[in-house]
């Protein structure tokens, strides 16, 4: 009985490796392209695991230390071959979960963390620039700047006519001319 379950271990366990190794395979050939030595080398792997796992199946009977699972009674055979899928599964999922694990992981980085609460519209009434604020400063400015222009020129009107010299002398200074 415990050569027939030491004999499940170990078929089981090599199982379990070589299904891992596939799946490893195949990730790598995704990720990495068929020519690269990485994918080169897990194939070698996966070739050895096999050729193990043929040899353990074949020589199962042979072997005096580990006897074949057809010279168990058929209760403790179906129980061993359960125990030994079990067995394989678990393995997967020791690989599996990781890398699982690592592709959520790698997913939520790529996920932006700005969420749009509502989406935009046109509102009915502009908040800003105040456009009739605007014009009014404007026109006000404007006519502040007007009256002043009139203002000076008014003044070097009457200047012109009662005080000439001193027209002459301001229109100098403006000119860029000084006496």
């Amino acid at each position: 009985q415990g050569q027939l379950s030491a004999a499940v271990t170990m078929t089981s366990q090599l199982e379990a490796q070589r299904r891992a190794k596939q799946i490893e395979l195949e990730i790598k050939r995704q990720t990495l392209g068929p020519d690269h030595p990485d994918v080169r080398e897990s194939e070698r792997m996966v070739a050895a695991l096999e050729r193990q796992v043929r040899e353990m199946s074949r020589n199962n009977g042979d072997s005096e230390v580990l006897p074949s699972l057809n010279q168990a009674p058929e209760v403790g055979r179906r129980y061993l071959t359960l125990y030994r899928d079990v067995t394989i599964q678990n393995r997967l999922l020791e690989v599996l979960i990781p890398l699982y694990e690592q592709s959520r992981a790698d997913e939520q980085k790529n996920i932006s963390t700005l969420q749009v609460l509502d989406g935009p519209r046109v509102p009915q009434k502009p908040s800003w620039p105040k456009r009739m604020r605007w014009a009014i400063a404007a026109m006000f400015l404007w006519g502040v700047g007007l009256a002043v222009y009139i203002a000076l020129v008014e003044r070097a009107g009457w200047l012109r006519q009662t005080r000439p010299a001193e027209y002459d002398e301001l229109a100098s200074i403006l000119r860029g001319r000084r006496r």
